[in-house]
């Protein structure tokens, strides 16, 4: 409301590289080049926890909307799941490419997204760790991934994709998770995407390019999005 710094929060001896907060607002999460995850209470301004455990740069961060959990995505090729009320590491998958670009869980907090630089997004159940399926992109990384919030009586969720890989493939993807089918592409950026968000009532899509553009989308429904569009 008035501009005015609040807080500024240090610790980590890398770049920040992405930043989540926490459904509730209490928490906010930091992912940096020095491999640790940080969780900061915004209430007193005071580090909570430091979760260590990945070798290479924390990339991607994503809170369930549902849990005390975060899932942080890293350059070392894992993705580890955390108890964010006690700084316990509940699980580590392994991707199938070296590098993890990008985590998003479902806003029904039961599955759990991957987007690798092959190309490929690993979706994982949260709570009992399979693997769900995987999408396949024609061509170029994964950078972002972002969930439609479609809420629980939707029955599907469709899975927000940007992939980016510079003149490769900079469209951004619509996908059904739940049934794995592509079902759109958007097409407009010049370089690699590198960043999603979508507005609270699931309408407007907003993204962000290394082509030095932001380009705002807006969103059919579900039920009106169509193949190849």
């Amino acid at each position: 409301e008035s501009g005015k710094l609040l807080w500024t929060f240090e610790g980590h001896s890398g770049w920040v590289l992405d930043l989540a907060y926490s459904p509730d607002g209490k928490i906010l999460a930091s992912g940096s080049a020095d491999g640790t995850v940080k969780l900061w209470d915004l209430a007193s301004a005071t580090l909570t926890h430091t979760l260590s455990g990945h070798t290479s740069q924390v990339v991607s961060l994503a809170f369930s909307p549902r849990e005390p959990l975060l899932a942080s995505g890293s350059d070392d090729g894992t993705i580890k799941l955390w108890n964010t009320a006690t700084g316990q590491l509940l699980r580590t998958w392994q991707s199938n490419s070296w590098r993890v670009r990008s985590v998003a869980i479902s806003p029904d907090g039961k599955i759990l997204a991957s987007g690798s630089e092959s190309g490929t997004i690993q979706l994982y159940g949260l709570h009992t760790g399979e693997l769900l399926r995987t999408l396949h992109r024609q061509s170029g990384a994964v950078q972002s991934l972002a969930f439609m919030p479609l809420g629980d009586s939707a029955g599907a969720e469709t899975l927000i994709l940007a992939i980016g890989g510079g003149s490769l493939d900079s469209t951004i993807e619509l996908w059904d998770a739940s049934k794995g089918e592509h079902l759109s592409t958007l097409k407009g950026h010049r370089d690699t995407v590198h960043s999603l968000s979508i507005s609270a009532d699931g309408t407007i899509l907003t993204s962000g390019s290394e082509d030095n553009t932001i380009k705002i989308w807006r969103l059919p429904s579900t039920g009106q999005i169509s193949i190849e569009k």
